[in-house]
């Protein structure tokens, strides 16, 4: 079947006399490892009119990884850009792909200027191949930063800085100061922003004074910058509503396809200008990382984004079709989970619950069914990388030293035994909402979610499907405030577990509840005395 579906998209290529850009691009993910024949590809997109894009040199880079051909990747990767983002990104890459990186040579600080030394520290910050030398650059910036030199960032470069920081924070105390320059610099450049300057200037503004949020938060900074951060977000998003263009616009994709799931996503509430829907498993949300990922678009799955996007008019409401916004998704959920989502289907409502995100006052707990027995509170916080251009799935997402803050509360409510395996349900909490988090975090202490077929082994996996339909993880609660007239309301929903887990937990056998954990199993419906 997979041979057959791979011929068939080469064969599309070779017959196509221009072939559409991601279909191209979707034939080449095809090929996985064998770089050579992505490459013969690539030239034969080139004789065909047919200009490959980002993400088609990034699949030639991830076919790279995979066969280490890192000195093919090093000759791809070297352009004669001067530019130092694209040096310091190029220095990356090549660490990603296991070459050798004369990082030292990168961040060599003499004569460079801080927008140059920012770039720098992004990149050092993206790989973590030195760490000595990482908090090396972090020293300069901060003393450049205190020195006055904070303007010279560029809007975007700010963001990465704040970043940057939070990524590996250092050991500084003037640290705070610091983050607070950034955010000072950011709010006082956003009032002078005009009302004439293209959409991308209010979403690059708005994207770095939430990363700069979101930095302050994980550091416990406590620079949330009060009214006046949410009013400047407020006032971004109005302006962008305002506006007629859109920028990389969702293709219209059907929303079912022949092998759909039969569950229906449902609006469990509506407020204004956003929703609270239900994903049921085997949804798809196809938001800007599943289009870098998947070009082609969803398959034997339901298109999620496509039943966002029905429930408002494209004329009124762009933003449930704008990519660069996450098609108004304030978060996601994988394919085989279910639960809970929120959505903004305005351009004001999205950046003020993005807000409430970055600063952790959007709260969302899952119910996780793991393999063996959780402690009663566990505190995960291993860094997790994912790879939007990886090739092998069990690439996606993993801990790794050089990867991005992440953190994962467990609470155990129950210890229980099915099929001679020990089990705990999980009430879960994240503070970050990494691609796979749950999922990779259970993995990494040895409690692998049940059902899960990519971040468990293959013989288990195998035994839970016999009476476990799907991966056991479910987001059964969301926690936001809305804002009506002069204040916040909070508001509060949750979801009891679908029928298809509540009989894949009847079938356990409870040997130990913890705390009120038969309060919290009635909340979920799950709880027979």
């Amino acid at each position: 079947m997979v041979v057959e579906l791979v011929g068939g998209a080469l064969q599309c290529v070779r017959e196509a006399a221009a072939p559409s850009l991601p279909a191209a691009n979707a034939a080449i993910r095809s090929l996985g490892a064998s770089w050579a024949r992505v490459l013969a590809h690539l030239e034969r997109m080139q004789v065909q009119r047919q200009e490959p894009d980002q993400h088609s040199q990034n699949q030639l880079l991830a076919a790279a990884q995979s066969a280490g051909a890192w000195r093919f990747a090093l000759a791809l990767l070297k352009g004669p850009e001067q530019d130092p983002f694209a040096e310091a990104r190029r220095a990356a890459k090549l660490y990603q792909l296991g070459g050798p990186v004369p990082m030292s040579e990168v961040a060599a600080m003499e004569g460079r200027s801080l927008p140059e030394l920012a770039a720098v520290l992004w990149s050092l910050a993206a790989v973590a191949s030195d760490e000595a030398l990482l908090l090396q650059v972090q020293k300069e910036i901060c003393s450049r930063i205190l020195g006055g030199q904070v303007r010279t960032l560029e809007t975007p470069s700010l963001g990465n800085v704040a970043w940057a920081l939070a990524t590996k924070p250092p050991r500084d105390r003037r640290l705070n100061e610091v983050m607070a320059q950034i955010l000072r610099e950011l709010l006082g450049r956003s009032t002078t922003l005009p009302r004439q300057a293209p959409p991308s200037a209010f979403v690059v503004m708005a994207e770095a004074v939430l990363a700069t949020l979101w930095a302050g938060h994980v550091l416990e900074l406590g620079i949330g910058g009060g009214a006046q951060v949410g009013e400047v977000l407020r006032s971004l998003g109005r302006a962008l509503d305002a506006g007629s263009c859109t920028r990389n616009i969702l293709p219209s994709l059907p929303t079912v396809t022949e092998e759909a799931p039969s569950s229906l996503p449902r609006n469990v509430w509506s407020f204004r200008d956003g929703m609270v829907l239900l994903k049921p498993d085997g949804w798809q949300i196809y938001d800007k990382v599943e289009v870098a990922s998947d070009p082609g678009g969803p398959r034997l799955r339901g298109n999620f984004s496509a039943f966002w996007g029905s429930q408002w008019p494209r004329r009124r409401h762009p933003l449930p079709a704008d990519l660069s916004c996450n098609c108004g998704f304030l978060h996601r959920l994988d394919v085989p989970s279910s639960g809970l989502i929120l959505a903004a289907s305005s351009y004001q409502m999205y950046y003020e619950l993005r807000r409430q995100l970055a600063v952790g006052s959007l709260h969302r707990e899952y119910a996780v069914l793991s393999h063996g027995w959780v402690p009663g509170r566990t505190e995960i916080g291993a860094p997790v990388r994912w790879s939007s251009a990886s090739v092998a799935r069990q690439e996606l997402t993993k801990v790794t030293k050089g990867g991005w803050p992440a953190k994962t509360y467990l609470l155990a409510r129950a210890h229980l035994a099915a099929e001679g395996l020990a089990l705990t349900l999980l009430d879960v909490r994240i503070q970050t909402g990494r691609r796979h988090q749950i999922r990779t975090h259970l993995a990494h202490v040895g409690f692998p979610s049940l059902a899960d077929g990519k971040y468990s082994a293959d013989g288990t996996y195998q035994i839970d499907a016999q009476w476990c339909p799907r991966n056991f993880l479910h987001r059964y609660q969301l926690r936001f405030s809305v804002p009506q007239a002069c204040k916040d309301v909070p508001v509060s929903f949750l979801e009891p577990l679908p029928l298809d887990l509540r009989r894949a937990l009847s079938a356990t056998a409870i040997l130990k509840l913890f705390g009120a954990a038969e309060d919290w199993l009635r909340l979920l419906q799950a709880w027979k005395p």
